[in-house]
């Protein structure tokens, strides 16, 4: 189950929470930059890790470029604001991901991270069909591992969701009526 290091209500709005105040490297970027700045910087953490995309407009970004994208789409600011650089942000970063991975997390985000890294390969790799350098063999391969690593990444995304307790509403909403009335 992930754990909820920040308070973000559904506007999207960041609280400090006790979690915040119990961890040093958290609360030192509150008392060093302020908590406007932290709480903003605390809201990128949560989108770099929260792997829902119910929930989360970022989830399907590939991990390399995350922090940098979540950062430039939503407080651009913070890079004149706050030293991205500095160790403690680095190390709150790290154990936020640490804090949030599950066994089922690692697993799902090792196979997209792989099923990424197959796709930029895929899209630069120079076609050649000539008996010389010819490279078909190895692109079939490619393929091939690409889609094993597809239906991998469906497999790990569907045990992230029971674990995470993600509801998709599929058809005609029957499995949310029947959990509904499993709640009542």
């Amino acid at each position: 189950m992930r754990v909820n290091i920040f308070d973000i209500d559904a506007k999207g709005n960041a609280k400090i929470t006790k979690a915040v105040k119990d961890i040093w490297y958290l609360q030192y970027i509150v008392d060093t930059y302020g908590e406007q700045n932290a709480l903003k910087l605390f809201q990128i953490f949560d989108k770099c890790y929260d792997l829902n995309p119910q929930t989360n407009v970022f989830a399907n970004l590939p991990e390399d470029k995350k922090f940098e994208t979540i950062l430039r789409s939503t407080y651009p600011e913070l890079e004149t604001i706050i030293d991205l650089e500095d160790d403690v942000i680095i190390q709150a970063l790290d154990l936020v991901e640490e804090l949030y991975e599950t066994e089922k997390y690692r697993a799902h985000k090792a196979i997209k991270i792989a099923y990424n890294r197959v796709i930029d390969e895929l899209k630069f790799t120079h076609v050649s069909l000539s008996k010389e350098d010819g490279n078909m063999g190895e692109i079939n391969k490619a393929l091939s591992a690409f889609e094993d690593l597809n239906k991998k990444l469906s497999s790990s995304y569907k045990e992230l969701e029971e674990e995470m307790n993600m509801i998709q509403v599929r058809g005609d909403g029957k499995k949310r009526r029947k959990i509904q009335e499993d709640l009542e």
